[in-house]
This record gives C-alpha cells, sequence and structure tokens, in this order.
C-alpha cells in the first residue's frame, strides 16, 4: 500500500508530468485503477515554440493550431480571437479552432505552465482571409458597340469558392456568371468597367476592372510612304479597328482622296507644291462614337523627274468608288493608242481584261464589275510605253 518512486535528476530537470495508479489484486480478480497526478518541477516552463497553422481564416473555417515539445510542460493554456471557437485539444499542445460569422481579426495566443507556474506567451496574429486579385481581365474593351457574345476570363485564385462579375448599364451577363469566364451582350453605350472579384468564405477579394468603351479604339500605325511625288498617288492604310462601322480619313490641304473614304484604306493624290512636315490623320466611328485620332505626321511632297514614256496618261480618275454596277473611269492622253485594261484582285491574280482605244486628249471608259467579288481590286492601263494603276474598291 505505499511506494517510494525516485527520479535521477536529469529526469527531473526536465520535468516530471503524469499518473501514479495502484490496482488491488485478489484471488477474484484486479479493481479498477485509483490513480494520482503528479507535477514535479524544477521551475516554471520557458516561452513555447513558434505557433504553426494559417495566418488567415473566413467565417466557417476549421482550423489546427499546434506548438511543439516543451521541456516542464504539464498544460497549455490556449485563447482564441473573439468569434472563434476550440471544439478539441484544449489543455494540449494542439487545438482545432473553429471560426464563426462573428470573426474578424484576432490574436491566437498560448503559454505553457506547471506545478512552479506559468511561462510566457506565444502569439500569432489571425486576419481574414480575403482573395487578392490576380492578372488583368482578357477580352475585348474598345468597340463594343451593340456587339454580342463577347467574352471575358479572368485568372483562377487559390481559395476561391466562385466569382462575382459585373458589367457596364447597357451591357448584360449572358452566361459564366460564378465562373472565371463569362459571356456579355452590349446594347449602345458610351463607357464602363467590366469588373470582378474572387469569392470566399471572408466574401469578395479584391477587385479587378478592366474599362470598357462602345466607340471604337484608336487605330493602329497608318502605313504607307513619307515622301510623295507631286501629284502622284499613294496608299495610306491602318488595320482593322475592333467594332468599327467606317474610318474618317484627313488629308493635307492640296491632296486628293480618289478612293477608300469610309474604309480602313485610301488612295490619295499629292498637292502640285513642295511641302514638308505634312499629315495624313485617321479615325474609327461606330454608332456608339468616335475614336482617338491616328496621325501620321513628317509627309513630303517632292519633285521628282518625269519620264516622257510615263506621261501616256494624265488624271485618271474612277468613280463611283466604291462601286457596285458601273464604273467611270476618266483620263487624259496624250496621243491615240491602244490600252490593254486589267483588273487584277488583291493577291494579284488578273480577274478581268480588255483592250480599248484612247484619243488623244480628254477619254472615258465605261467598265461593268458586275460578278465580281467584294473587295479590293488594281486597275491598270497598259500601253506600249507606259503602266498607270489605280486603285477601285468593288461592293
Amino acid at each position: 500500500t505505499t511506494l517510494n518512486v525516485t527520479w535521477p535528476n536529469s529526469t527531473i530537470q526536465n520535468g516530471v508530468f503524469g499518473n501514479i495508479c495502484v490496482s488491488a489484486t485478489t484471488t477474484c480478480g484486479t479493481s479498477d485503477p485509483s490513480c494520482l497526478t503528479i507535477d514535479v518541477q524544477v521551475s516554471k516552463p520557458v516561452t513555447p515554440p513558434s505557433i504553426s497553422g494559417p495566418t488567415r481564416a473566413c467565417p466557417g473555417d476549421t482550423v489546427t493550431y499546434s506548438v511543439g515539445f516543451l521541456a516542464r510542460a504539464s498544460y497549455w493554456n490556449w485563447t482564441v480571437p473573439s468569434g472563434a471557437t476550440i471544439i478539441s485539444g484544449a489543455g494540449t499542445n494542439v487545438i482545432q479552432v473553429a471560426f464563426g460569422n462573428t470573426f474578424t481579426t484576432g490574436v491566437i495566443e498560448v503559454n505553457a505552465f506547471n506545478a512552479c507556474g506559468s511561462g510566457n506567451s506565444r502569439t500569432r496574429t489571425v486576419i481574414p482571409n480575403t482573395l487578392t486579385a490576380p492578372g488583368a481581365i482578357s477580352g475585348q474593351l474598345t468597340g463594343l458597340c451593340n456587339a454580342a457574345g463577347v467574352t471575358y476570363t479572368y485568372g483562377s485564385v487559390t481559395g476561391a469558392s466562385s466569382y462575382n462579375w459585373t458589367v457596364p448599364g447597357g451591357a448584360t451577363i449572358v452566361s459564366g456568371q460564378g465562373t472565371t469566364t463569362i459571356v456579355v451582350n452590349y446594347g449602345s453605350f458610351s463607357t464602363g468597367s467590366v469588373t470582378v472579384a474572387a469569392v470566399n468564405g471572408c466574401g469578395n477579394g479584391a477587385l479587378r476592372s478592366a474599362t470598357v468603351t462602345g466607340a471604337p479604339g484608336q487605330p493602329g500605325t497608318i502605313n504607307g510612304p513619307s515622301a510623295i511625288c507631286a501629284l502622284q498617288t499613294a496608299t495610306y492604310d491602318v488595320s482593322t479597328v475592333a467594332g468599327a462601322a467606317s474610318y474618317t480619313w484627313a488629308v493635307p490641304s492640296g491632296f486628293q482622296i480618289l478612293a477608300g473614304q469610309g474604309t480602313k484604306s485610301v488612295d490619295v493624290r499629292a498637292g502640285s507644291n513642295p511641302a514638308s512636315g505634312l499629315t495624313v490623320s485617321v479615325r474609327a466611328i461606330n454608332a456608339c462614337g468616335t475614336s482617338p485620332i491616328r496621325a501620321r505626321s513628317g509627309i513630303s511632297v517632292i519633285n521628282c523627274a518625269r519620264n516622257e514614256a510615263s506621261s501616256a496618261f494624265m488624271d485618271i480618275a474612277a468613280y463611283p468608288n466604291p462601286v457596285s454596277d458601273l464604273l467611270n473611269v476618266t483620263f487624259s492622253s496624250d496621243k491615240n493608242q491602244d490600252v490593254l485594261v486589267n483588273v487584277l484582285d488583291a493577291a494579284g491574280r488578273l480577274v478581268m481584261t480588255e483592250n480599248r482605244n484612247a484619243d488623244e486628249g480628254s477619254n472615258k471608259f465605261e467598265f461593268s464589275v458586275k460578278g465580281l467579288s467584294s473587295g479590293i481590286y488594281s486597275l491598270q492601263f497598259r500601253t506600249t510605253d507606259a503602266l498607270e494603276t489605280i486603285r477601285i474598291i468593288v461592293e
């Protein structure tokens, strides 16, 4: 009925904590044990090591926090933020914490204690797990006037349960709300924003937005020559602008737009006088507005040496241009001569050819373009000593 126990000094230095139990035994069996908890220490515990566990949580989350082994620790005392509850592990070095709907932010704290007293505390701050925003929204941003089936995509966010999108007034999300990709139909509108936020138990995360406009965006670089011979023809063009219904070109005083006004490419005839620092500009238009102007500056008109053989034709003009039925071509010839007229498509393939006779002086030819597909064509006038080309647009 009496037990004497000794421990080595090395064990005492690390602390002795646990139960001493005894059971009575007879020939009929053994009783249930009776236990006494003992706590033999030389000093109180030191500060626990770092707390392991997430620093972010949302209402509805259940999270595990722990600290490592600590000499002379008999029990652990944990406190958790307001709105959080320890659901298992109290008094041990590993606990499970449930975060409720009232949780906002706070500190998890733990210290160890034994028969000699309580040690210093270790803390870990926990904040809401508000989701961050990834990269930019992908999709068409300009020229959206009355556009249908426009797709926008947003990179996935770790921990997101869904995604919340908004679109401008006059636009409708037709599919994809709650996912990383939506499809939008637009009506007539000026400008606005497409926004998205990743969602989890903490609500909407950081907002990502993209500005969208009904009007077309600014056209790209204008292609064409920087120097033009006086009274000669040159072509200027831009790449297709998304959502553009037409294009409006402006040329320097003394220049003439021969063909292409309203399209993304124009043929212009330079003025008769040398000049420098001239500008050609274009803007894209649709029913919702007009794009910023794109300008090509630094254009010069120069005097060029003329070859007598190249003067067979003067002042070639074609109208109407664009044309859908009958094309009229006027020009001047320096003599009576035969003219071979070729029509080439945009790929340079010959699609029509005719032989005509030109009189000295003013001439007018008529050509039927019925049967030609819509597009841009080159109209060549060829004689034995000259070749000149103008461009026409068939609707």
